[in-house]
């Protein structure tokens, strides 16, 4: 499609908010925004997020369901500076600022919270299998998009999200059905019961379809292939969560299950499709609290919780023709795919303490101390049952590959212990001054010891402005795959590796024009020390050389009438990644430098909504580390920008009923996603024109 198409479709949605801005509105919903927007991060007390030195963001559920928002991953790329990247297994990677290791394939580098209650995996470290949550059962999301390990400790690098469900609220009671493209259907709910001394609220959900994109001309070895070129994305997906409430006593618990095809495959030469290859992981928490008030305004709150994850991965790789050849002049019936099944499963329990303390004027004081101990339960990995005349032939091609029957996968008997200590004071110095404190020790016994700090000051120039200034620091300790992977279908593990870490320098600029309309100007510079990456020369870990980050992101949000949104955003940013030796610079592979995004919801009245929204994410380097200068020629050009129009139908009826109607891609547009290191240089293609239908019932 030409730029000036795109000229004009966004000249559309600009022109469309003007011409409503003089029409006069008979809506009568509920005012949006009424309210100061409010975040709980990990304590109850309710603060304005404007008044937070750090970059917050809060989206709530309506105005993600009225722009097609359907899950957690599509909701972060409405956010200015976030990217959704994906690995050639399918697995999103959740890209803040620019920031991200080009070779690490499946790792994050984001803490993310469902409830106030962590989700991690210490054998991959990813939060992927948690991207695909559906908006039907949450209240709100909130972002922290800066280190934030002073309060969350490891894998809270680039910030946090946490998932609030209606469960946790008790305010919504909903039945929901959908249907959509690739055979994909939806059911959904949430209920609850709320007496004087107790509630008690239940949600589940399940989701699937039979997702196949077509991937013609993208076969490895197109003699050899036994089916239709297509990229695997079928999905399988469903949870079920209960939040309990007696007196001071909080139980929350979740279990989720995902199943998923392999993408584009493990080295991006497509699934079989005769053997199984898919993607299983299962997580469930239990979290029991206790929070009890102690003197005039403070509280204490223990905490007690157990987790486990569950994975297994089925993937094959195709086999070149040269060793292809060799083998099938030995063994004729062997066939021409290696195929790799792993197992992992691990289990966690933890204990915390956190004391909320306001007995000093002017001061909200946290204090709090944790331990957590996370065990391997399961840690095993099959391939072909080689025999020694089949790795003869194999063997001088990848010599170090473990092909085994029944190999580990990581070191075996792995076991982690964290314990913790964390502070944080909020103070009023004057009434347009506040000053945050934080600082956080993670000890890991037997690997590291980690220090985070946070100083961030708010100055309040009138009722309208505020000015932020913020120094955080963030770390990410390694995961087990990175410290001990004995696997080598990925990389083969490093355990002298260090933990990553970042110190980043915000400013953020606040004007209010209303109570509802703000303009949003954050400016940050970041410095990031031991990042692990691919080792160039070898297919290990390693910590690569220091680099920096830098950027500006602007946002402007403005409401109309009674509850019309306008919404404007773009970010750019500047990360310089560096080659192992430090040869060779680049901007970080993979990743766009400007981010772009505008929508407008319009409530033409009680009954009918209509939201459009254009998204822009830049043009993305190919990765070129480790190249010598001839192959580096070869990968000049840039991944095309993507442009996409999404645009949503929304009916209501009282406060019983609403209908969805979604067109993504509404244009049909060419959009590519990156390569995993170059195997298909153009990109691989996603998904064109696509639709979603989704009832709800309110009780």
């Amino acid at each position: 499609m030409s730029t000036c198409k795109y000229k004009t479709i966004v000249l559309y949605i600009i022109l469309s908010t003007m011409l409503h801005a003089n029409e006069e509105s008979n809506c009568t919903q509920e005012m949006v925004g009424l309210l100061e927007e409010v975040s709980t991060y990990a304590i109850d007390e309710k603060v304005n997020i404007n008044d937070l030195p750090s970059t917050v963001e809060v989206m709530r559920q309506q105005e993600l369901v009225e722009l097609g928002i359907n899950t957690i991953a599509e909701a972060l790329t409405l956010l200015s500076g976030v990217e959704i990247s994906l690995n050639s297994t399918g697995q999103p990677i959740v890209v803040i600022r620019g920031i991200k290791s080009p070779e690490t394939f499946t790792l994050d580098k984001i803490k993310l919270m469902v409830d106030g209650v962590d989700i991690i995996s210490s054998h991959y470290g990813t939060i992927e299998y948690y991207l695909n949550f559906p908006i039907d059962l949450v209240s709100r999301i909130e972002i922290l998009k800066s280190p934030g390990s002073a309060m969350y400790g490891t894998d809270a690098f680039l910030g946090v999200i946490n998932i609030v469900t209606h469960n946790s609220r008790n305010r919504q009671k909903h039945l929901s059905v959908g249907a959509g493209s690739y055979g994909y259907i939806y059911g959904g709910f949430n209920t609850f019961i709320k007496e004087e001394d107790y509630s008690i609220a239940i949600d589940g959900y399940y989701q699937k379809n039979n997702k196949y994109i077509d991937a013609t001309g993208f076969v490895a070895y197109p003699e050899r292939f036994e089916r239709e070129e297509t990229s695997d994305e079928r999905m399988r997906d469903y949870s079920l969560g209960l939040h309990a409430k007696y007196k001071n006593l909080t139980l929350k618990t979740r279990f989720k299950s995902s199943k998923d095809g392999v993408y584009y495959n493990i080295r991006e030469t497509l699934s079989n499709g005769n053997n199984g290859e898919n993607k299983t992981r299962e997580y469930f928490f239990s979290e029991v609290s206790y929070k009890e008030n102690i003197w005039k305004k403070s509280a204490i709150t223990l905490f007690g919780g157990y987790s486990f994850y569950d994975g297994k991965y089925i993937i094959s790789e195709q086999m070149s023709d040269e060793v292809f050849a060799e083998y099938n002049a030995v063994i004729p019936e062997f066939g021409s795919d290696l195929y790799a099944n792993s197992h992992l499963k691990e289990q966690s329990y933890y204990a915390k303490l956190e004391l909320d303390y306001k007995e000093l004027e002017n001061n909200t004081i946290t204090f709090g101390a944790s331990h957590k101990q996370t065990k391997n339960i399961i840690n095993r990995y099959f391939s072909e049952p080689f025999t020694k005349e089949k790795y003869a032939i194999f063997s001088p091609y990848y010599p170090d590959y473990y092909l085994i029957d029944g190999g580990y996968y990581n070191q075996d008997s792995l076991s982690r212990e964290l314990s913790a200590l964390y502070f944080q004071d909020l103070v009023e110095v004057r009434d347009n001054i506040d000053i945050q404190l934080g600082f956080r020790l993670d000890y890991y016994k037997d690997e590291l010891t980690q220090p985070s700090y946070k100083i961030g000051l708010v100055y309040k120039h009138s009722d309208s402005m505020n000015s932020k200034f913020s120094y955080s620091t963030g770390f990410r300790a390694p995961s087990w795959s990175e410290l001990y992977r004995e696997e080598y279908t990925l990389n083969l593990g490093n355990p002298n590796l260090h933990a990553e870490s970042i110190e980043t320098y915000e400013y953020n600029y606040i004007y209010k024009t209303s109570l509802y309309d703000a303009l949003h100007v954050n400016v940050y510079y970041s410095n990031l020390n031991n990042t692990i990456d691919r080792a160039e020369e070898k297919s290990s870990y390693l910590n690569s050389v220091p680099y920096s980050s830098k950027g500006i992101e602007l946002s402007y949000k403005v409401q109309l009438f009674i509850n019309d949104i306008f919404v404007l955003n773009y970010a750019y940013n500047d990360t310089q990644y560096y080659s192992n030796d430090r040869t060779y610079q680049q901007q970080t592979p993979e990743v766009a430098q400007h981010l772009g995004n505008i929508y407008y919801i319009h409530h033409h009245n009680k009954n009918l909504a209509f939201s459009a929204r254009y998204r822009y994410v830049g043009e993305r380097e190919k990765n070129k580390l480790g190249l010598n200068s001839d192959e580096r020629a070869l990968y000049e050009k840039n991944y095309p920008a993507n442009h996409r129009v999404d645009t949503t139908l929304s009916y209501f009826y009282e406060e019983k009923f609403q209908l969805n109607f979604t067109i993504k891609n509404l244009l049909n547009s060419k959009i590519i996603n990156h390569s995993y290191q170059n195997i298909h240089p153009d990109g691989l293609v996603r998904e064109g024109r696509n639709y979603a239908l989704k009832a709800s019932l309110f009780f």
